[in-house]
């Protein structure tokens, strides 16, 4: 009803009428109405900054992650190189942890960190 009032397509006096509403009661719908859509268009604007401030700071916080990810596969490369040059495969072999459940890496990742076969330490 109150659509109906703010298109102004019918007087009050014919919605009123039509509707079975006091003409007093149509007034203050209208007026409180227009009272407080400006309001809510407000509040739409707010919305639309605090989310695009939002979408902002994920944005910054996922360039920093992949960043971080960036560095720390550099760091993992240089260090897996640095192991193949100056730890034997037997001292390579010794660093494993056998037993996964008190390890932080499972079996076969701590075998490709180290440049050695899952399979020869499967048995060792």
């Amino acid at each position: 009803m109150v659509q109906e009032l703010l298109k102004e397509e019918q007087t009050l006096t014919q919605l009123a009428s039509k509707n079975g509403v006091h003409l007093n009661q149509l007034r203050r719908w209208k007026e409180a109405a227009l009272t407080a859509m400006p309001a809510q268009f407000e509040n739409e604007e707010r919305f639309q900054k605090r989310a695009a401030l939002l979408e902002a700071e994920h944005e910054r916080e996922k360039e920093k992650l992949y960043a971080e990810i960036g560095r720390l596969t550099t760091q993992v490369n240089w260090l897996q190189k640095k192991i193949m040059l100056s730890v034997s495969r037997l001292n390579r072999r010794a660093l494993i942890e056998p037993d996964c459940a008190q390890s932080e890496l499972s079996l076969s990742s701590q075998a490709e960190l180290l440049n050695l076969s899952r399979a020869i330490n499967a048995g060792s």
